[in-house]
């Protein structure tokens, strides 16, 4: 009988220590040196008031350790039904929660005119490598853009 209990008691404390370390396995905070580095994006576009999402979106975004984005460096190259335009990134910023969700806003600009894309869902995945984000722009919300972002 001692031996059947002291197996339980070692079942049990294992057990005890696999529930106490898994949470910490399973759900690792996210910091600003996650987000660090430069982030490729792919997805499409388009006004969804009007049910149009025809553009193809390419982005390379640079972030800093203070998740500025640099006056140089990124930009995003999109195709609609009037060819390939280019849009660069002059600033913005983004920023992480400790639950990873990303946030922020990128200042977009083409041929002169710009434009504040706010991202309004973006959740890193645990391996701080992916996310996925919506996002809209200021001046017309209802052009949107879905997009998966890599880091290289």
């Amino acid at each position: 009988m001692m031996t059947r209990n002291s197996d339980r008691r070692w079942v049990l404390a294992c057990l005890g220590a696999l529930f106490i370390a898994l949470p910490g396995f399973v759900s690792a905070a996210c910091s600003m040196t996650n987000l660090r580095g430069t982030w490729y994006a792919v997805g499409v576009s388009g006004d969804t008031q009007a049910g149009q999402m025809d553009e193809t979106v390419r982005c390379k975004i640079v972030v800093s350790s203070t998740g500025a984005i640099p006056a140089t460096g990124s930009s995003c190259y999109v195709r609609d039904y009037t060819g390939l335009s280019t849009k660069s990134i002059p600033s913005g910023s983004l920023s992480v929660s400790s639950a990873c969700a990303v946030t922020g806003s990128l200042r977009m600009c083409q041929s002169g005119t710009c434009d504040t894309f706010r991202v309004q869902h973006a959740q890193m995945a645990k391996d701080y490598f992916t996310f996925t984000l919506v996002g809209y722009y200021l001046s017309d919300p209802d052009v949107v853009a879905f997009l998966d972002v890599v880091k290289q």
